[in-house]
């Protein structure tokens, strides 16, 4: 469950720190950035899914997803930065420009600049467990001591890529699958051949995936006895989908 998130820079939201419930609904006119909390939070997930960098590129590159309100006298370099509080750890992820210009066409790619991991809701050194800055990564281990477990990753991916193993990376892995774990559902398909529409092997899942392939399998038959009233048949396996 995410007890905090925090959104830096994105779009319409210059800084945003908000303490999701159970169920949140989200209110205000056109145009207030109600679609781009969303989109921050499907970001971070795209963080475990080693697709961040370019969903941003998708989004027209981080030129375009930047705080996009009243212009103000930048005083630190462009930077992006997103990150959560779960129930045992937090998540925090800075993506800005290349320091150095280039002729490439990529040249205005994001980079991931930096990365942690941390113990609790607040970041502080005594509470830090995994941090990433630039190509390198360090893990602190039972000790307190810090060990570098990859000095030369690249800056288009994140560390929950590359280290995430239950032996040296423990923390990593158990954040990694954590966010793996979210589900989004704005983009159900609904034409012919998508996966709601398909015939599926009826097997238990409690959680529908995000293409909703698992949602005919979810249904079940209901006894008389627990619909509390007779019925002549058993209830209908199949549904139609309506546009």
């Amino acid at each position: 469950m995410l007890n905090i998130l925090a959104i830096s820079n994105y779009r319409s939201l210059r800084n945003l720190i908000v303490p999701p419930g159970a169920l949140n609904l989200i209110t205000g006119p056109n145009g207030s950035g109600k679609s781009n909390v969303y989109r921050a939070l499907r970001l971070l997930a795209d963080t475990a899914n080693g697709g961040v960098v370019g969903s941003l590129a998708r989004e027209g590159g981080i030129s375009s997803t930047l705080w996009a309100g009243p212009a103000t006298q930048r005083k630190e370099p462009v930077a992006l930065r997103l990150g959560f509080h779960g129930n045992e750890f937090s998540y925090a992820i800075d993506l800005g420009l290349p320091k150095l210009p280039s002729e490439s066409v990529f040249s205005l790619d994001p980079e991931i600049k930096s990365e942690c991991i941390w113990h609790g809701a607040q970041l502080r050194p005594a509470t830090l467990l995994v941090e990433r800055r630039n190509g390198m990564v360090r893990i602190r281990r039972d000790g307190g001591e810090w060990e570098v477990v990859e000095s030369h990753l690249q800056p288009f991916e994140s560390m929950m890529e590359r280290i995430a193993d239950p032996q040296r990376a423990a923390e990593v892995l158990s954040l990694r699958d954590q966010i793996r774990s979210w589900r989004f559902y704005d983009h159900f398909r609904t034409d012919a051949e998508s996966p709601a529409r398909q015939l599926q092997i009826g097997t238990y899942t409690p959680v529908l995936d995000t293409t909703v392939g698992t949602w005919r399998r979810r249904c079940k038959r209901f006894s008389r006895s627990e619909m509390g009233a007779p019925w002549p048949r058993p209830f209908p396996m199949r549904f139609r989908v309506q546009r």
